[in-house]
């Protein structure tokens, strides 16, 4: 029979766990041991799409995209515009069949949203890779909050911690 892990070893997985949330700086977050762990805030960028570009430097305003971000939408093409700086997909009619069997407006707002976040689109014609030009600017960053600790001074104060909340149950 497999041996149940204790306390610490559960704050410590805890802790493994939640480390995508404290790496994306989305929020401030402070761990169940008091210590404050240091979190820059993204930088949000304001994204207006220019134009699409191929290798050789030809630019134009249509393309294709794979929506194969979604296991569902994979190999599922999108015909997406520019239209006063913002990308618009729309379903290629060769793919409206399938993908009228899904809920399309849950994931037609899915493919919008991966148009903006995955740059892999290809020539409406003739099928080469081509490239999203943008113009981003940065939002000024929100800021930065408390002192920035190791894993190792997590840990230890997790630790630390532990043998306190051990002490006073006793």
């Amino acid at each position: 029979m497999n041996k149940l892990p204790d306390k610490l070893q559960l704050d410590i997985m805890w802790t493994v766990a939640t480390s995508s949330a404290i790496e994306t700086g989305t929020r401030h977050h402070q761990s169940p041991w008091g210590c404050p762990i240091i979190l820059s805030y993204t930088q949000k960028l304001i994204m207006t799409a220019l134009y699409f570009e191929s290798e050789e430097g030809t630019q134009f305003d249509t393309a294709i995209f794979d929506g194969y971000p979604d296991r569902t939408l994979e190999g599922v093409r999108f015909i997406v515009k520019i239209e006063d700086g913002k990308l618009h997909p729309t379903i290629h009619p060769d793919d409206s069949g399938y993908f009228s069997t899904l809920n399309e407006k849950y994931w037609m707002g899915k493919v919008t949203k991966y148009v903006q976040d995955y740059d892999v689109f290809s020539h409406y014609q003739n099928g080469e890779d081509v490239y999203l030009v943008t113009d981003e600017e940065s939002e000024p960053v929100v800021g930065v909050v408390g002192k920035a600790y190791t894993w190792e001074e997590v840990l230890q104060r997790a630790k630390e911690q532990y043998q306190r909340n051990k002490q006073s149950v006793s």
